[in-house]
């Protein structure tokens, strides 16, 4: 077996997505896990479709198995998300981690990873952090300052920067897996621009609200397309933070300055800002532009948000994950729990009930994000939805 993972969110799975797993398994995979976010996502924001679903047209689309990444490390900073996603992929004993780059070179982004973290530890670091800088900003201006603009150029690009996060994380956990990436070089990150067959995911979530079912077509598989289709016409898709803005503005107001304090990524007197916003902001759209500033980007304040809809605390994504949970898998991704189990040091759980039972630490906090998701669809759905869906089997 040579089995390759993939780190995922598939919002929504698209023809970008089957051209990676497609490559994947041209590099000589014989076996594709994808460790994918389930409810929440990297960007702050609610998934548009149900973990289910997506795990689903990842399925029938090439991926063997998909597992699902802990909400606390799907909704965290970049190292995180990625430290927890290879510490997941390294239980099920990965071979080789794909990942898409705008860079294409996995040379070019190994030595750019060495000098991201050379930069991270450098005094200068801290005085562009000083001057309110976002880290990311601060971070390239380090490279072009102590390295130059070719690899600070590397890192401005987000499927690179996430890249270097992997390749760091692989460095920490196992340097024997062996990265490997698909260049994207059709369409950009975020981006409404297109090819023929190819979007971001983005632009796909725009399209799935506009409900254009003509365009979103091109753009997916047709199983993929088939399941979106499905949902929608149920009334469980798509799910839309709009739907619960209330909820969570709620939630928000009756946080006090100290359990703000105690959220992910909230330091430096940042949960003042998160206080006064909550009291006076009628809308979110309102409240994000309160509290950001040049070194809080909007992305950090989203993640953070949901943190606290979910009740997330630092101290949540401070250990390595405890479970791994399956939510779809075939033949072949049996295979690869079978292989794994022997040496796993956390529980496989391809049964959600069996899971449960054994209540590993941070379980509850996937429930919750679920249940939460279930009142943002066009029709508010029944919660305890990770108990009622199965573990999806192709066969």
């Amino acid at each position: 077996m040579k089995i390759a993972g993939i780190v995922a969110e598939y919002n929504p799975f698209h023809n970008g997505h089957l051209y990676q797993i497609d490559k994947t398994r041209l590099s000589g995979a014989t076996h594709i896990v994808a460790v994918m976010s389930g409810s929440f996502v990297q960007r702050g924001d609610i998934a548009i479709f149900s973990k289910w679903a997506r795990a689903k047209a990842a399925i029938l689309n090439g991926a063997d198995l998909v597992v699902e990444l802990p909400v606390q490390y799907a909704l965290a900073s970049a190292n995180r998300f990625a430290k927890a996603s290879i510490f997941i992929l390294n239980e099920l004993k990965v071979n080789m981690i794909s990942f898409g780059s705008e860079c294409g070179d996995v040379l070019m982004l190994k030595e750019t990873a060495k000098l991201s973290t050379l930069a991270e530890n450098s005094d200068m670091m801290g005085e562009c952090l000083s001057k309110g800088m976002s880290y990311p900003r601060a971070l390239e201006e380090v490279i072009i300052e102590l390295y130059g603009y070719e690899y600070s150029k590397v890192i401005a690009n987000p499927n690179n920067l996430l890249g270097i996060e992997y390749i760091k994380a692989i460095s920490e956990i196992n340097d024997k897996i062996e990265p490997f990436t698909v260049i994207r070089e059709q369409v950009e990150h975020d981006s409404n621009i297109t090819t023929d067959t190819i979007s971001s995911a983005s632009y796909m979530r725009e399209l799935i609200e506009k409900a254009d079912y003509e365009e979103l077509f091109k753009f997916s598989p047709k199983s993929a397309y088939d399941i979106y289709i499905a949902e929608m016409k149920e009334g469980t898709a798509p799910i839309l933070e709009n739907k619960i803005e209330t909820v969570i503005l709620y939630k928000l107001r009756m946080m006090t300055l100290q359990q703000f304090s105690v959220l992910p990524d909230v330091n430096e007197g940042l949960e003042n800002r998160l206080y006064r916003a909550s009291r006076v902001a009628t809308s979110l759209t309102e409240f994000y532009s309160l509290v950001k500033t040049k070194r809080y980007t909007l992305a950090r304040i989203r993640r953070i948000v949901y943190s606290a809809l979910i009740g997330i605390t630092a101290e949540d994504a401070k250990s390595p994950p405890q479970y791994i949970r399956v939510l779809a898998t075939n033949k072949r991704g049996m295979e690869i729990i079978a292989n794994a189990k022997a040496g796993a040091t956390i529980p496989i759980a391809p049964k959600f009930a069996n899971l449960y039972k054994k209540s590993p630490i941070g379980l509850d906090l996937d429930i919750t994000s679920t249940n939460i998701a279930s009142l943002a669809s066009p029709q508010i759905q029944p919660g305890n939805g990770d108990f009622v869906n199965n573990t999806i089997v192709i066969k």
